[in-house]
Order: C-alpha cells, then sequence, then structure tokens
C-alpha cells in the first residue's frame, strides 16, 4: 500500500486558487515569518494541504510530508494550549482506518500526531527555520507498509515554487520504534510504550530472543539535503510500533548555485522537460527548462555540462539562451554520445559572447525527440 493513495481532494502541492479555495488556514507568527498551515474542508477528511511559508513578504509553498498529509486532523488542530503559539498541533487516523473508541484504544485504527513550528528572525534578515514532528502508530494487527517522503520534497503536480535569491536546506531524520507490550500479568498487546494508559506501571516491551527489556529502535540514514527534501523510505510497520519523523528547514539569502554549478532538476520554469532521477530529462524539440538567477562567472566564455545522450539520439543541440525561451541565444552544445541515458560525461562549448553576473538562463533542445539528459551546467573561463 502507498501512502499516497488515501490522499483525496486536492492533489499535493496543488496550489491553484481552485484548490486554494477549499482550504482552511491556521496562521503561526515568529518576527518576520508567517506560515499559514492549511487543510481541506470540502471531503469528509480534513487533511493537511499545504504551509504557505510567509519569510519578510517572501512566499515559498511546501508541501507536508507524505505521512503528516495523510492525517485526517478534524477534530484536532490548533496552536497554542499544549503547545506553543508558534506551534500548530494536529492529531488523527489515517485515511483510510477507523478511529478506535477512544484515544488509548490499541485495537483496529492507525493513528497519528504532527506538530508544526516556526522560528522568525529580525526584520529583513530573509532568515527563518520551520520544523516538521509526525508520530504514527499502527495499532492494527498487520504490517503497515508505506512509501514516506519528507516535508518540502519536490511537487510533482506543479511547477516548483520559485526560490530565487533563497538558499533552503534541511535535514529529515526518522526511526521506528520497536512494537508491543506486556501487562503486568504477562499477556502481550499491540500497542507501543509511549502510549499505555495511566495506569500502566508495571508494563514492559516485548523483547526479542536475547534482548534486553525494552523495544527495539530502527534508524533510516539521515538525509541533509540543499533546495528540495529528498528523503524517501519505504517503510513496514509492525503493529504496535510507532514510526517518528523530524524535519527541519532553515531559509536565508543566498545564490542558487554558490559552487558555479546549476542542477538539471533545479529549474523553475518549463515546459515539456521533467526530473527522472534526479536529472533533467525528456528534452525534446519545442520543449525547454529555465532556470532563474544563475551566478555566473565573471566573463564566462564557455559553458560545460553533464550529459547523458543516448547514440541514436546524438547530435541534436542544446541552445543556451538569455532572460527567456527565445531570449539572446550566447552558445549550443552539440548533444554527442555517451553511451546512453544513464551515462553522464562532461561535454563543452565555447561561447558565442562574454556571459557575467545573475542571469536567468534557458536551456531549449533544438532536433528530434530525447535530445539527452543533463545533470548539472555550469557557466566557466578557459
Amino acid at each position: 500500500m502507498k501512502i499516497s493513495q488515501f490522499v483525496a481532494g486536492c492533489a499535493l502541492g496543488s496550489l491553484s486558487l481552485s484548490c486554494m479555495a477549499q482550504v482552511d488556514q491556521t496562521p503561526l507568527t515568529s518576527e518576520n515569518t508567517t506560515v499559514n498551515i492549511a487543510r481541506g474542508v470540502q471531503d469528509v477528511s480534513r487533511l493537511p494541504r499545504y504551509l504557505n511559508w510567509v519569510v519578510d513578504g517572501r512566499s515559498v509553498f511546501v508541501t507536508p510530508s507524505s505521512v503528516a498529509a495523510n492525517l485526517n486532523v478534524t477534530g484536532h488542530w490548533h496552536p497554542n494550549a499544549h503547545v506553543g503559539g508558534n506551534q500548530l498541533h494536529g492529531q488523527g487516523n489515517l485515511v483510510g482506518y477507523s478511529l478506535g473508541t477512544s484515544p488509548r484504544d490499541t485495537t483496529g485504527s492507525i493513528v497519528g500526531a504532527v506538530v508544526y513550528t516556526v522560528v522568525g528572525s529580525s526584520a529583513g534578515s530573509n532568515t527563518s527555520r520551520l520544523n516538521e514532528k509526525v508520530v504514527l502508530f499502527n495499532r492494527g494487527a498487520q504490517p503497515l507498509v508505506l512509501d514516506v517522503n519528507g516535508l518540502f520534497s519536490r511537487p510533482t503536480t506543479t511547477s516548483p515554487p520559485d526560490l530565487t535569491g533563497l538558499e533552503v536546506w534541511g535535514s529529515t531524520m526518522a526511526f521506528i520504534l520497536g512494537n508491543g507490550f506486556r501487562d503486568p500479568q504477562g499477556v502481550a498487546h499491540a500497542g507501543a510504550l509511549s502510549d499505555l494508559p495511566p495506569f500502566g506501571v508495571g508494563y514492559s516491551a516485548i523483547p526479542g530472543p536475547g534482548e534486553p527489556m525494552f523495544a527495539s529502535v530502527t534508524h533510516f540514514p539521515t538525509v541533509a539535503f540543499t533546495g528540495f527534501n529528498t528523503f524517501a523510505q519505504k517503510v513496514e510497520l509492525q503493529p504496535g510500533a510507532s514510526l517518528t519523523m523530524i524535519t527541519e528547514l532553515n531559509m536565508r539569502p543566498g545564490p542558487v548555485n554558490p559552487d558555479g554549478w546549476t542542477e538539471g532538476e533545479s529549474y523553475t520554469s518549463g515546459q515539456g522537460a521533467a526530473v527522472e532521477n534526479a536529472h533533467l530529462a525528456s528534452l525534446d524539440n519545442g520543449d525547454w527548462a529555465g532556470y532563474n538567477a544563475v551566478n555566473v562567472t565573471t566573463n564566462a566564455n564557455a559553458f560545460e555540462a553533464m550529459v547523458a545522450v543516448d547514440p541514436q539520439y546524438a547530435n541534436q543541440r542544446l541552445e543556451i539562451r538569455l532572460g527567456s525561451a527565445t531570449g539572446a541565444k550566447v552558445g549550443e552544445l552539440r548533444l554527442l554520445s555517451t553511451g546512453g541515458f544513464g551515462n553522464f560525461q562532461l561535454q563543452t562549448t565555447t561561447l558565442t559572447q562574454p556571459v557575467t553576473g545573475v542571469q536567468n538562463v534557458f536551456l531549449v533542445p533544438i532536433g528530434s525527440v530525447g535530445a539527452g539528459n543533463v545533470d548539472k551546467f555550469r557557466f566557466i573561463q578557459r
């Protein structure tokens, strides 16, 4: 089962006006930052839809993690109370699974909770932090298999948000706390130790052979990323186990490509192009990909790119244009065969005029279909 199968109403990442009209929003504020956390209202469940992260007037729309986005937070959705004024707490069942008869029922339900926290900074700093912590409990009798993606994963249904002039980076960690506990009489139950009733003195975790008397922990590799979150895991949650996932996002002013390279998949506008395996792909004649605010080496006279080209589609061209897909052409790269669409090699071309400063760069394939895939590119002096 894929967790995305339970999404109802507006698609994740869909930011159309029609979708926005179907949500209610809970704002959180901290110094220079406001986050409007929106959930759906026109379906039977109220799923978290998106977070509008506004820092010094600049909006960046953020998709929740695929765990948080599939929690029906109908009756428990609030700031303040037992969380801070700059925090929001949501709690409910996973869509597709019924609630138990009480919040502490350990049979027949998959329930979870999420907390969002925003920490702003001084006005005009364009600096902020956004956190998501989500926990999911399997209180059922069968294992639960989920495809999990982190907060601020690249949207698949719309163009990505414009991060021009910003640096967004962060990390995601996730772990599973082992399943099952025994009551004081030694009887086994499905559930998590952290979810025992208040009278649970004397309860203990079910150990495996030779293991100590506490729940096992499975820790997934922590992912650190710049730009969009790359955390993606297939998770199997046994009866009684809990999944915890914590993501921190940070924003500050900064170049899109501080090392001179621009990632092919980081295009901010496009036509016909696609992202496959973390690179720019599906480049056919008439397609294009645009990149805002590319920092170009002073008086660059050459362009180089890591490209992968299948032999049967070789020798098509990739035009380099400034300003728009039909803007000033400053060079073209003839795409030579690299042996296949998955075999990347560095290819270089001389520019027809020097290029410098911060530029909006457009890559425009000329030829037929399947011109090649682009992992990254940059402007250089040679």
